[in-house]
């Protein structure tokens, strides 16, 4: 049986988890919710956690989804200025 890397385990479920709350957001942006603001401050930390986690790892992978998280960070934060 091979053994299960939980440190990585532990990555790839935040990867999932930050791809559902961007869908989420992306869903909600396009029906321009009240609520805009609260969800991309939110999104914003979930990718920001996202990418602090994946660069932990050397993969080539793991280094491209921290560059796309903190870009999704970056624009959510962006969204959100008053």
């Amino acid at each position: 049986m091979r053994e299960v890397n939980k440190e990585l385990m532990d990555c790839i479920e935040l990867c999932f988890y930050c791809a559902d709350v961007c869908m989420f957001v992306s869903k909600h942006l396009s029906c321009d919710s009240k609520r805009v603001k609260e969800f991309c401050d939110y999104s914003a930390k979930v990718c920001e956690d996202c990418a602090n986690e994946c660069e932990n790892h050397e993969m080539h992978h793991c280094k491209k989804c921290a560059m796309v998280c903190r870009e999704c960070s970056r624009v959510c934060r962006e969204l959100t200025i008053e």
